[in-house]
């Protein structure tokens, strides 16, 4: 019964102010089909994309409809988001090229200022911290 579920949300609720005959017209026989219908209905009624006297005996479907649309659309957003493209690897493994290529050359400027190479200066280091 729908009525039963709009009287258990929110006293604010837009629901909370139709009509029985429009409250009857969201019925639907499903649970979960209903709890849908209904909480499509109340956010169309809030964000103004729905007026109560639109509330007829097509509505559920058509609330289902707009559930069904708002999955598919998540769905693709998912779907487009997969990840990072092969063009954008390329270019981070350059930039951690880049990057150690910076570290192995203050290494080595380190290293031969206290005369040691570079693997023997950064034994020393590890040992000394680790």
């Amino acid at each position: 019964m729908p009525l039963i579920e709009i009287l258990r949300r929110d006293p604010e609720s837009p629901l909370r102010r139709l009509s029985i005959f429009q409250v009857q017209a969201l019925h639907t026989p499903k649970a979960k089909e209903q709890r849908i219908v209904l909480d499509e209905c109340e956010a169309a009624l809030a964000d103004g994309s729905l007026s109560p006297d639109k509330i007829t005996s097509g509505v559920v479907m058509t609330m289902l409809a707009r559930y069904a649309a708002k999955r598919e659309q998540a769905n693709m957003r998912t779907i487009q988001n997969t990840g990072p493209s092969r063009v954008d690897l390329q270019i981070k493994a350059l930039e951690l090229e880049q990057q150690v290529d910076l570290y192995e050359r203050a290494l080595s400027v380190a290293a031969s200022r206290v005369g040691m190479t570079p693997n023997d200066f950064v034994v020393s280091l590890l040992k000394a911290n680790g």
